[in-house]
């Protein structure tokens, strides 16, 4: 049902048989320690949400989404926020948002790692920060058996220029 169950510090569900979301969110994106459902199955289903960090990877065994959204950072490096053992998307789309860390300098993150994955209907929500202007799209990496994001770009970028010596020397960023 409606809500949201965040997880933080080191707290954890994995005797929990099953996590099942119907229009509700899990947040462990302050857990300090990895989300663990390794032998369970966590199901979003119906505009349900689910937050994950990067710092702490979350392991979950059956990971089931259905019209769902999931909400991830990314940062350089390699390390996925979520671990599934079997990745399953339902219903008729699902959606990833993206938080961008820092400045990157690469242009492909992984963002979920699966053993076996079945239906692929995701597409990208939003990338954060919008102020940032990037660009990118999500994409199954079948060679590395990751969902990742894919950076392609950024906004256009401001053009400064030194003013005109004649009026002023003040700075300008019209373009």
């Amino acid at each position: 049902s409606a809500g949201t169950l965040a997880l933080s510090g080191s707290g954890n569900l994995p005797s929990a048989g099953q996590i099942s979301l119907t229009a509700a969110s899990l947040d462990a994106s302050q857990e300090s320690s990895a989300f663990t459902l390794t032998t369970n199955t966590l199901t979003a289903n119906g505009a349900s949400t689910l937050i994950f960090s990067n710092t702490a990877p979350a392991s979950i065994g059956a990971f089931d989404m259905n019209d769902s959204t999931l909400q991830l950072p990314v940062a350089d490096g390699t390390v996925a926020s979520v671990i599934a053992t079997n990745l399953n998307f339902g219903g008729s789309t699902n959606y990833v948002s993206v938080t961008v860390v820092g400045t990157p300098s690469q242009t492909q993150f992984p963002l979920v790692k699966y053993t076996s994955m079945s239906g692929f209907n995701v597409g990208l929500a939003s990338i954060l920060p919008a102020a940032a202007g990037y660009i990118g799209y999500i994409s199954n990496n079948v060679a590395n058996n990751s969902i990742d994001f894919v950076l392609t770009g950024t906004g256009a970028s401001i053009v400064w220029n030194g003013g005109n010596s004649a009026v002023d020397n003040n700075w300008s960023d019209a373009l």
